[in-house]
């Protein structure tokens, strides 16, 4: 793997996990708005990565 490569790479993974954190916000503030509670994990797959996050 070039060094190219490693920071393409590094680069789409902090992407995507920018991405996974507004999700979670949004989820949070939905539920605040809505008076709900989460109570369990929620488990979500990137559709463009394929990473599940837990």
């Amino acid at each position: 793997m070039t060094a190219y490569e490693a920071i393409k790479k590094a680069d789409k993974d902090i992407k995507s996990e920018e991405r996974f954190n507004k999700l979670l916000t949004a989820i949070f503030t939905v539920c605040e708005i809505s008076d709900f509670h989460l109570e369990s994990r929620i488990v979500v797959k990137d559709k463009r990565t394929g990473k599940i996050w837990r």
